[in-house]
């Protein structure tokens, strides 16, 4: 164990920290050897308890760079919106759309489960999640693709060794909804509009609109890829202009965009 003697004096303890976050629950941790060790809700009473027994004895520290005692649903959920606000992250530097949505999820799960300690946070517990998706209207495969988001949070913190993985590992037996097997609503499928009508729109539109739609039209590419499209994105060289995208859906995937 390296030495802690020095930082650990009864003159010089180390500091009772607060890292703020933009999601609330602000974390408390304590810094040793250059290693953050979190102690829990930043004011809480069970913080305050661990950072007294850290640092009360030399023998009792545990210099790993993980959470100190158990870790809540709602300690969980901060420190996944921080790291998601940063890797789901758009070359412009905003945070992503898969960022809100995580968001949107995790607002049920602190409201139902924030309290509770992530290493009860079981099967059971999903499915009465899944439950108030259900009742706000969420549709059958949203509601899939949130309980999947929702496991990925829980991997991602066992990755981190904040939890134990036997936690990602049980909500991962948990089935999707099937359709007609459950409660929640359909989606309704997006049709393409009747030419005709696009046509009859065009002539009520202001000049760049209007051919906007056109261009989207012709080419099928998406509303959020023709509304950022540059002339320096454009190769022109050949008979078939070729338009690759700055930013696009699948990028985080690897995936290359053109469109003709």
């Amino acid at each position: 164990m390296p030495e802690l003697s020095s930082q650990l004096s009864a003159a010089h303890p180390p500091k009772y920290n607060r890292q703020k976050s933009k999601h609330g629950h602000d974390r408390a941790y304590v810094r040793i050897d250059g290693q953050r060790i979190y102690l829990g809700e930043y004011g809480s009473s069970e913080s305050r308890q661990r950072y007294a027994k850290l640092i009360g004895s030399v023998d009792n520290v545990n210099t790993s760079p993980g959470p100190v005692g158990p870790v809540t649903v709602n300690e969980v959920i901060v420190a996944y919106l921080e790291h998601t606000e940063v890797y789901y992250r758009t070359p412009d530097g905003q945070p992503g759309r898969e960022h809100g949505l995580i968001g949107e999820v995790s607002k049920i799960v602190r409201r139902e489960a924030g309290k509770g300690l992530a290493e009860d946070f079981g099967p059971l517990k999903l499915i009465a999640i899944r439950e108030v998706m259900i009742a706000e209207g969420w549709t059958r495969k949203y509601i899939n693709k949130q309980v999947d988001r929702v496991r990925r949070m829980f991997r991602w913190a066992a990755s981190r060794e904040m939890i134990s993985p036997t936690v990602p590992q049980a909500l991962g037996m948990l089935d999707g909804l099937h359709q007609g097997r459950s409660d929640a609503k359909e989606s309704t499928p997006v049709l393409p509009v009747a030419d005709a009508d696009v046509t009859a729109t065009l002539e009520h539109l202001p000049m760049v609109v209007a051919d906007m739609a056109r261009v989207q039209r012709l080419t099928g590419m998406r509303p959020g890829e023709l509304v950022i499209m540059r002339p320096c994105d454009i190769d022109r060289t050949a008979e078939v202009w070729l338009y690759k995208p700055s930013t696009h859906k699948t990028q985080h995937h690897g995936h290359a965009r053109v469109v003709a």
